[in-house]
């Protein structure tokens, strides 16, 4: 089944937010993984579809803007918003970090991590809870097992991510021209 691209003029239906070739290039340029170079075009294509779906799902809420039209697919473009380093979005502007951000993702994907299921963060032997009790003196800790998940965790996505998510830190950004 053909990806069906947000371009810019809020594409209803739309499920991804850069081509096959777009994805092919970003690898070409970071270097191709395993899981890149032994993908054919219909797996590279779902693997854009998974990403751009948990795109949606766990960042939609906290991008900048606001979605042009209530039809289109995807979150972008938007009306307005201004990026967290204090530029304004054009109302048919597909961010480069979303791309990226999708690309990545989709190359997790093709890796076989499941999108949707956490990955292990710290690994075995990580801290998964402390207790402190001041009256008598208590003090447990417990540590993660082989196999147990915490939390989904994918740092370089949230990283290239940060110009475009909503600053909750109380700041309003300056906007530049």
């Amino acid at each position: 089944m053909t990806l069906v691209l947000e371009d810019g003029s809020g594409v209803a239906g739309a499920d991804t937010y850069a081509t096959l070739d777009e994805f092919k290039a970003y690898w070409d340029l970071h270097g191709e993984t395993t899981a890149v170079k032994e993908a054919d075009d219909c797996k590279m294509e779902i693997a854009l579809r998974i990403a751009t779906q948990y795109l949606e799902l766990s960042c939609g809420p906290v991008f900048i803007g606001f979605k042009r039209t209530k039809a289109q697919g995807l979150h972008f473009p938007v009306n307005s918003g201004v990026r967290n380093d204090g530029f304004t979005l054009d109302t048919t502007e597909i961010p480069q970090e979303v791309k990226d951000a999708e690309f990545e993702l989709a190359e997790r994907s093709l890796a076989g991590t499941n999108l949707f299921d956490p990955d292990q963060v710290g690994g075995v032997g990580s801290i998964q809870s402390t207790t402190k009790k001041v009256g008598p003196i208590e003090k447990k800790t417990e540590f993660t097992e082989a196999g147990q998940d915490i939390e989904t965790n994918f740092p370089k996505v949230n990283q290239i991510l940060g110009q475009i998510i909503h600053d909750f830190s109380g700041f309003s950004p300056v906007i530049r021209s």
